[in-house]
C-alpha cells in the first residue's frame, strides 16, 4: 500500500476544490486521509429498494477520530452546512488486539510476545437526532477509503450490497 498524502504537500488552492467548494476549510485535509465512511438511510416507505433521490447522513471519520459530516440524497449535491452536532461521538483508543479468546493480527503468539496494540476509532450514530424511527428499516454502509488507493481499480466496479 502506498502511504497517504501529506496535507501539507497539496495546495491549499487545490484542497479548495474539492466537492466544488463545498468541503469546510478545517475538514478539507481529512479527505486525504485514511478514513471510514458510514453512510445511514431509511428507506422511504413503499420505495422498493430503489434510493434515488432518498436523503442519507455520511460520517467520514479518520484514524484520529475527527468526523466529516454531511447530508445529501442520492443523486443529488452534499450538504455540508448541515448541522450534525449531536448525531455522531466519535473517540478513539489504543487497544491490544488479539489472542486468547479474541481474533489474532498475528498467526501466533511466541514466549514474551505481547498483544499487538492498534487504534481502535469508536463511533456513536444518535438515530433520533437523524430523524430515524427505530421500529423500521435503516441501512448502513461502510467504506474504508485510502488515498490513494492501494492498487488499481477493478475494470468493473461492484456494487455495494446492503
Amino acid at each position: 500500500a502506498r502511504a497517504p498524502l501529506r496535507p501539507g504537500a497539496v495546495e491549499p488552492a487545490a484542497l479548495a476544490t474539492l466537492e466544488g467548494g463545498a468541503v469546510p476549510e478545517q475538514k478539507r485535509k481529512l479527505l486525504l486521509d485514511e478514513r471510514v465512511e458510514v453512510f445511514l438511510w431509511q428507506p422511504a416507505a413503499g420505495s422498493d429498494g430503489d434510493s434515488k433521490g432518498q436523503v442519507y447522513h455520511s460520517f467520514e471519520i479518520n484514524y484520529d477520530g475527527v468526523a466529516l459530516a454531511f447530508r445529501s440524497q442520492f443523486g443529488g449535491p452534499k450538504d455540508f452546512e448541515w448541522d450534525a452536532d449531536g448525531a455522531c461521538a466519535v473517540r478513539t483508543q489504543e487497544l491490544a488486539v488479539g489472542w486468547g479468546d479474541t481474533s489474532s493480527p498475528v498467526p501466533a503468539a511466541g514466549p514474551g510476545d505481547l498483544p499487538q496494540r492498534k487504534r481502535i476509532v469508536f463511533a456513536e450514530i444518535s438515530w433520533q437526532a437523524l430523524g430515524f424511527d427505530t421500529s423500521r428499516e435503516i441501512r448502513v454502509g461502510l467504506h474504508r477509503a485510502e488515498y490513494p488507493a492501494p492498487g488499481a481499480w477493478p475494470e468493473h466496479p461492484g456494487v455495494l450490497s446492503w
